[in-house]
């Protein structure tokens, strides 16, 4: 801890001492007011980018302090740093329908863009499979349970080639959204991507899923709202086809040594997510039709 106070003493000149710690984030207040030092764990013309893309919109994103030399970022033995005050309050669930009112659409920042999914998506697929291959000798669990989301990932590969998203739009998204969907994650910048309009709801389905939560009742008044097109519905059922909750957790497991038992939750519930798959098909299918997978409908 006697670092990040030395570094909030030289970058910012704050001299404090009650500071908390939380993964890769150190949080401490003044003056009433919350502030969290965060390490930079993406490239940093990411952050540059980020920056100036909510220096053009009304938000409530967390607030990037500039510090003493006139920079966004403070780095220290090649490690980088931002340091955020908060500007919403921290522990507001944010659900389906706060998350498509706070969609704003922006024009294609390239170097946040995340949409090419065939790329991305494949990119995951391989990696997994290096992952198994040089980390997951002793991994019985995955070992028996990969190709199955392998396959689930292959196939909304697929079903995303089928679809023509040239016009789609593109709006403020997040990299991950968690259950509960707490606005001190969902607000942090360092959080923010450029994708279509569903990566948030889709994450935020199968994040709820995959706590217990009954999210359809949720997913049909969005569908009520009325603000989503075709294409999007689409989109939509691609990315709940693709198992990210899968892919996150095994390469969290290899890279930590971690024990694989905290997979079982997942595993447990692959026949019920089916099941799950298939009933928004059908309540899609209400609102406008797309293609079906032929193995989840038999």
């Amino acid at each position: 801890m006697k670092d990040i106070k030395n570094i909030l003493l030289y970058f910012y000149g704050i001299n404090i001492s009650d500071i908390s710690c939380n993964n890769t984030s150190y949080s401490f207040y003044i003056d009433y007011n919350l502030y969290f030092l965060t390490k930079i764990i993406r490239p940093y013309k990411e952050v540059i980018a980020i920056n100036e893309l909510l220096m053009s919109y009304k938000n409530n994103y967390h607030k990037m302090i500039i510090n003493k030399f006139g920079n966004y970022i403070s780095e220290v033995k090649n490690q980088g740093y931002v340091l955020l005050k908060t500007e919403y309050p921290l522990h507001k669930e944010i659900d389906l329908r706060d998350i498509i009112y706070n969609q704003k659409v922006v024009q294609n920042y390239k170097v946040l863009n995340r949409t090419n999914y065939e790329e991305l998506w494949s990119s995951k697929v391989d990696y997994l499979e290096y992952q198994i291959n040089e980390l997951g000798l002793n991994y019985k669990i995955i070992k028996n349970s990969y190709n199955y989301y392998i396959g689930l990932a292959e196939n909304a590969i697929h079903y995303f080639n089928l679809i023509n998203t040239n016009n789609e739009k593109l709006v403020i998204s997040t990299k991950r959204i968690y259950y509960p969907n707490y606005s001190k994650d969902y607000y942090n910048p360092l959080n923010i991507v450029i994708d279509y309009r569903i990566r948030d709801i889709a994450e935020y389905i199968k994040a709820s899923f995959f706590k217990g939560i009954n999210v359809l009742d949720e997913l049909k008044s969005v569908i009520e709202l009325n603000t989503l097109s075709d294409i999007e519905y689409s989109l939509l059922y691609a990315r709940l086809l693709f198992p990210t909750y899968y892919f996150d957790l095994v390469g969290y497991i290899l890279e930590n040594n971690m024990n694989e038992s905290k997979l079982l939750d997942i595993l447990d519930k692959a026949s019920e997510y089916e099941e799950f798959l298939k009933e928004v098909y059908i309540l899609i299918n209400k609102k406008t039709a797309i293609t079906a997978i032929d193995w989840l409908n038999r």
